[in-house]
This record gives C-alpha cells, sequence and structure tokens, in this order.
C-alpha cells in the first residue's frame, strides 16, 4: 500500500473515532467504561518494537492528533486519553496487553491499525467480550467487518 493508501487508511479510522467519542459525549447517560465526564479513555496494543517497529510512526500520528483535539476543547469537552502498548507484533502478547487495557486501563475503546496479530491473537474476540468497542483501519480498507 503507498503512502496514499496509508494516509487515507489513518483518516477513515480517526474518522470512525471521531464519530464513536461524539456518540460516547452525546449519548453516555449510562455508566460506560473509559468515559466519564471529563475525559474519554483509549487505547490500543502496536508493534512500537520488533519485526513491525516501522509502523510505530501510527500511535504517534494518532498522539498528535489527539493531543491537536485535546487542545481545542476535546470532544464535546472531554479529554481524549490515548493508552499505547507495545505488542512487538507478537500475537502472544497482544491478548494480555488488551485484557490490560480493558480491565486495568478501563478504555472505552480499542483503536488499533491493522495488526494480524490483533486479528489472529484474539484481541478482536477479547475486548468485545469486556464491553469494549474494537476498530481497525484495515477494515475499511479491505470491508473485514465481520468482526464486530
Amino acid at each position: 500500500m503507498g503512502r496514499k493508501g496509508r494516509l487515507m487508511a489513518v483518516l477513515a479510522g480517526l474518522a470512525v473515532f471521531a464519530s464513536v467519542a461524539a456518540t460516547a459525549a452525546f449519548g453516555a447517560h449510562r455508566a460506560d467504561p473509559g468515559v466519564t465526564p471529563t475525559t474519554i479513555t483509549i487505547g490500543g496494543t502496536f508493534p512500537l518494537t520488533g519485526v513491525a517497529s516501522l509502523y510505530k510512526t501510527i500511535p504517534a500520528a494518532e498522539g498528535a492528533y489527539f493531543a491537536y483535539v485535546n487542545a481545542h476543547g476535546g470532544v464535546n469537552g472531554r479529554k481524549i486519553n490515548f493508552n499505547v502498548l507495545d505488542d512487538a507484533y507478537d500475537p502472544s502478547k497482544t491478548v494480555p496487553l488488551t485484557q490490560q487495557l480493558v480491565e486495568q486501563t478501563g478504555i472505552f475503546a480499542d483503536f488499533e491499525y491493522a495488526s494480524f496479530s490483533d486479528k489472529y491473537g484474539g484481541a478482536g474476540q477479547y475486548a468485545p467480550s469486556g464491553g469494549v468497542a474494537t476498530e481497525s483501519y484495515m477494515d475499511f480498507q479491505i470491508g473485514a467487518h465481520a468482526r464486530y
């Protein structure tokens, strides 16, 4: 995939995140995990090290975008807390790290880019069982919405 394709994938993912965050901000009357009157906590596992560490720029770019959103008032006044954990693109690390994000950090959404360790490591199955929304940019590119 070329640079333009990756950019479009990132923008599509950010658009989905913005819509999820806006829904949370306007419709969070019940106690959603990771959503408070002042914050929305999201997270994901990314290959910051290991064979796919080239993609560590993706969570860095996302973090910069969320910092921009926060600097401009957040989402309906809520600041976005973005938690990134390094799975080194190793499926055996993805599930326990996702479990940590859900159970200890209390994320609202598992926000990933296109991690095959996410899909095949089982994090995609774990996070929904914890009541957490999951999204991956790759799902928009190839139309793989079966896990939702």
